[in-house]
């Protein structure tokens, strides 16, 4: 496992509808956190998500958005 923490998504729903929240640990390795109908509401989570893991870990997680995440990616 890698000492890098894993980033937090927020992507679109496949369906179009909503915004999505993962955790991602590289290409392929998501996991969702959280649905949301609005963009505004998931920012709102990973926001409070990321100060979460901050105060639980100790170490700050990557806030990444569509075009960045590494889990975007299967491959």
């Amino acid at each position: 496992m890698s000492d890098k923490p894993a980033a937090i998504c927020m992507l679109p729903g496949d369906d179009g509808q909503g915004w999505v929240v993962f955790l991602c640990h590289g290409p392929g390795t998501r996991q969702q956190l959280k649905q949301f109908d609005t963009r505004h509401e998931a920012a709102e989570y990973v926001l409070a998500e990321r100060d979460r893991r901050r105060e639980l870990a100790g170490r700050e997680p990557v806030i990444q958005f569509p075009d960045d995440c590494p889990c975007y990616f299967d491959s």
